[in-house]
């Protein structure tokens, strides 16, 4: 899937939380995806797993 088309999907959900309420609640979870594609657009590597 192309990065604008899951840009697209992120910014409807919040749109959707925002009209029930929810935007508090989602906001942050939306920016670190768009963080991610916008990270991964730039070639960057994945971060590394939690240590165990």
């Amino acid at each position: 899937m192309a990065a604008e088309k899951v840009r697209q999907s992120y910014e409807q959900a919040l749109a959707v939380a925002r009209e029930a309420g929810l935007e508090e609640a989602v906001l942050p979870l939306v920016e670190i995806r768009l963080a991610d594609l916008e990270r991964l657009a730039g070639g960057s590597p994945p971060p590394a797993p939690p240590a165990a």
